[in-house]
């Protein structure tokens, strides 16, 4: 098993090349000639992409070959998570959204990349994948964006994986300290401003989910997923999703601050999840 410092050395390697082949030709996702904001987003990403792929690799306890392992990332968005388990041998599908994945540019770059892509939408609580088929089911900065009861999605996860394989999951964390502090001095919840809100519907800026509808804490997070069939491998907070664009003092606060405004848990499947959920339109 390879030292964590070359785990983390590999990890770099394969997102740095992931992001050669995106800057390469990148998609124009939303069409508006403005791939050089989308090179920009991903290199101010970079920090999540290398620590998801690092812990991911550890969790397969940083085999050099990944060939026999079958791979989801559901939110893959711009793919460069989903390109650099690909660049490892893993069989990576990345998926997203219809108003994203359904559009002929965005087919056409993942197709130059080398990346199999699903387009559907986790509000029909079904993916497209067969019975314990996966070895380990991504979600990064995924569930936060849904306005929908998240836990029919999570009973879905945990069917498709195989005993014993993983659910690996990151995203803002609802319960940082500084988080806390704003809400009581400002009244504002954690999540979108009445701004975004108007955004969301401006056609100059086509944002399709850019709000989040719901930030968790960690420890909710782990409460809605262990009673349907997972444990706990590892759960941790940290500062580094989007961190390179910060202001000094904003990034000296969240050194000094415990906690951090990101969460990361990995999951183990252990058992098939034997309930059964209501779902009705209003869920």
């Amino acid at each position: 098993m390879p030292l964590p410092s070359e785990s983390k050395s590999r990890s770099a390697e394969l997102v740095k090349s992931a992001l050669k082949a995106f800057a390469a030709k990148p998609p124009d996702l939303r069409q508006i000639g403005d791939t050089d904001g989308e090179i920009e987003y991903v290199r101010r990403m970079l920090p999540g992409y290398q620590r998801t792929v690092e812990d991911v690799l550890e969790l397969f306890d940083g085999k050099d070959d990944l060939s026999q392992l079958n791979i989801v990332e559901l939110g893959a968005f711009l793919g460069i998570v989903s390109k650099s388990l690909s660049l490892a041998s893993a069989k990576v599908v990345a998926c997203d959204i219809p108003e994203f994945f359904g559009r002929p540019n965005v087919r056409t770059f993942f197709e130059g990349m080398g990346i199999q892509i699903k387009s559907f939408n986790l509000r029909t609580y079904t993916l497209p994948f067969a019975d314990a088929s996966q070895d380990c089911v991504i979600a990064c900065e995924t569930f936060e964006h849904l306005n929908f009861n998240p836990l029919p999605v999570f009973a879905e996860i945990n069917r498709i994986l195989k005993v014993g394989r993983y659910f690996y999951v990151a995203m803002p964390n609802g319960g940082f300290l500084l988080k806390r502090v704003r809400y009581l001095l400002s009244g504002n919840t954690p999540g979108f401003s009445v701004q975004e809100l108007f955004g969301q519907l401006d056609a100059n800026q086509n944002m399709v989910v850019g709000l989040h509808w719901k930030e968790y804490s960690l420890r909710q997070t782990i409460q809605m997923v262990t009673p349907i069939g997972f444990q706990v491998v590892n759960a941790k907070e940290v500062n580094d999703a989007g961190s390179e664009d910060r202001g000094f003092l904003k990034r000296a606060m969240r050194q000094i601050v415990p906690g951090g405004d990101t969460q990361v848990v990995a999951f183990k499947k252990v058992a098939d999840f034997a309930g059964r959920f209501s779902v009705c339109a209003d869920s």
